[in-house]
């Protein structure tokens, strides 16, 4: 028989497999719960390092993918309750790169540059156009 520390490793471990792994607690999630907080965006990230090109192509997938989580997210908050025991939120948000201004600059500059990585994100875009 498991000794009394290893049974209660045993309840623990069977209590963490219990947990909505989004939300980060045991279902279901009560009507109460902070939904507000799990769609804020998080701070962006400065990297002088990325390439204009692969940053517009990262923000472009770390927008699509904040999109689908916040729809998950809303789609939970709007279900009545009460919820189901294993109905999750969406994946925690990511960060966005915050565009650099000798970047940006670049793309006010140049038509060509522009139509070279067309499409460009719409706040990339109010950015081009404000500047």
């Amino acid at each position: 028989p498991p000794s009394g520390s290893e049974a209660a490793t045993a309840s623990q471990n069977m209590q963490d497999i219990n947990i909505l792994p989004n939300a980060r607690i045991h279902g279901p999630i009560p009507d109460n719960f902070d939904f507000d907080g799990e769609i804020t965006l998080p701070d962006g990230i400065i990297c002088f390092e990325l390439p204009l090109a692969v940053h517009i192509c990262e923000n472009v997938e770390i927008k699509e993918f904040n999109n689908n989580s916040i729809l998950k997210t809303i789609g939970v908050k709007d279900t009545s309750a009460p919820k189901p025991d294993d109905m999750d939120i969406g994946p925690p948000l990511r960060p966005l790169y915050y565009y650099v201004d000798d970047k940006v600059h670049n793309l006010i500059d140049s038509k060509a540059l522009c139509a070279l990585l067309a499409p460009l994100p719409a706040a990339l875009l109010r950015e081009i156009v404000s500047g």
